[in-house]
Protein backbone atom coordinates (compact mmCIF):
# COMPACT_ATOMS: atom_id res chain seq x y z
CA UNK A 1 0.00 0.00 0.00
CA UNK A 2 1.33 3.80 -0.88
CA UNK A 3 1.84 6.48 1.05
CA UNK A 4 -1.09 8.09 -1.30
CA UNK A 5 -3.24 5.30 -0.70
CA UNK A 6 -3.47 5.52 2.89
CA UNK A 7 -3.43 9.03 2.78
CA UNK A 8 -6.88 8.64 0.50
CA UNK A 9 -8.10 5.99 2.98
CA UNK A 10 -7.23 8.52 5.97
CA UNK A 11 -9.29 11.07 4.32
CA UNK A 12 -12.12 9.17 3.52
CA UNK A 13 -12.73 8.19 7.12
CA UNK A 14 -12.62 11.52 8.19
CA UNK A 15 -15.12 12.43 5.99
CA UNK A 16 -17.35 10.20 6.91
CA UNK A 17 -16.78 10.19 10.38
CA UNK A 18 -17.92 13.73 10.05
CA UNK A 19 -21.34 13.06 7.99
CA UNK A 20 -22.10 10.94 10.41
CA UNK A 21 -21.50 13.40 13.35
CA UNK A 22 -23.60 15.85 11.24
CA UNK A 23 -26.51 13.69 10.55
CA UNK A 24 -24.99 13.91 6.84
CA UNK A 25 -25.76 17.56 6.59
CA UNK A 26 -23.62 18.83 3.98
CA UNK A 27 -23.44 22.56 5.29
CA UNK A 28 -22.71 21.97 9.10
CA UNK A 29 -20.49 19.20 7.96
CA UNK A 30 -17.76 21.09 5.64
CA UNK A 31 -18.31 23.87 8.65
CA UNK A 32 -17.16 21.72 11.53
CA UNK A 33 -13.97 20.62 8.76
CA UNK A 34 -13.40 23.98 8.70
CA UNK A 35 -13.58 24.02 4.70
CA UNK A 36 -14.30 27.11 2.87
CA UNK A 37 -17.72 25.91 1.47
CA UNK A 38 -20.12 22.97 1.27
CA UNK A 39 -19.18 22.66 -2.30
CA UNK A 40 -15.24 21.69 -1.34
CA UNK A 41 -16.56 19.14 0.92
CA UNK A 42 -18.91 17.69 -2.51
CA UNK A 43 -15.56 17.45 -4.57
CA UNK A 44 -13.86 15.46 -1.60
CA UNK A 45 -17.36 13.09 -1.41
CA UNK A 46 -17.10 12.61 -5.51
CA UNK A 47 -13.48 12.43 -5.32
CA UNK A 48 -13.61 9.77 -3.07
CA UNK A 49 -17.25 8.37 -4.48
CA UNK A 50 -19.05 8.67 -0.93
CA UNK A 51 -22.72 8.95 -2.24
CA UNK A 52 -24.98 9.07 0.87
CA UNK A 53 -25.27 7.43 4.48
CA UNK A 54 -23.26 4.05 4.59
CA UNK A 55 -25.81 1.35 5.01
CA UNK A 56 -23.38 -1.80 7.09
CA UNK A 57 -26.70 -4.14 5.96
CA UNK A 58 -26.33 -3.76 2.32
Amino acid sequence: TTFQALKAEAERQIIVAALERNDWHITRTAQSLGLADHASLLKIMRRHNIKGRVDPDT
